[in-house]
């Protein structure tokens, strides 16, 4: 069965090519700030954005409680992302060393597939709004 690549294969791969075992482990730090961070704001903007699923929610289920921590987390998250890219971009290495334009090359190749494929599904008709109102079951 063939895998396709992800982050921690991709960050390997790099490493390898660069010749620098941190490089990759730089990639793979801000790819997890950056997710982690989307998932913050995803807990922010749940209870607007789809007040049905944040109802089913089990886990502290006090909206106050969700905001205080998820507004906090995505302060410190926000905080240590800019503090890796500054510590990346000041570095005294060639571009091609540093995590934070190779993530951002990935970001776009990976944004441009997802909106290709998401236009894709449009042009079929699939009513995308519905399709993801709902968590599928277990």
């Amino acid at each position: 069965m063939v895998r396709a690549l992800d982050g921690d294969w991709g960050g390997l791969l790099l490493s390898y090519a660069a010749g620098d075992f941190f490089v990759g482990i730089d990639l793979m730090v801000t790819a997890m700030l950056v997710n982690f961070l989307l998932m913050t704001l995803s807990v922010l903007n749940l209870g607007r954005r789809n007040p049905e699923l944040a109802s089913r929610i089990q886990f502290m289920r006090s909206r106050t409680a969700q905001v205080v921590v998820a507004g906090t987390g995505a302060i410190l998250l926000a905080t240590l992302i800019g503090v890796q890219i500054v510590k990346d971009v000041t570095a005294d290495t060639p571009w091609y060393f540093h995590a934070f334009y190779l993530y951002l090359i990935v970001l776009v190749v990976a944004s441009l597939i997802f909106f290709y494929r998401w236009s894709l599904l449009r042009k079929r008709g699939v009513d995308l709004e519905a399709r993801f109102q709902t968590l599928p079951e277990n």
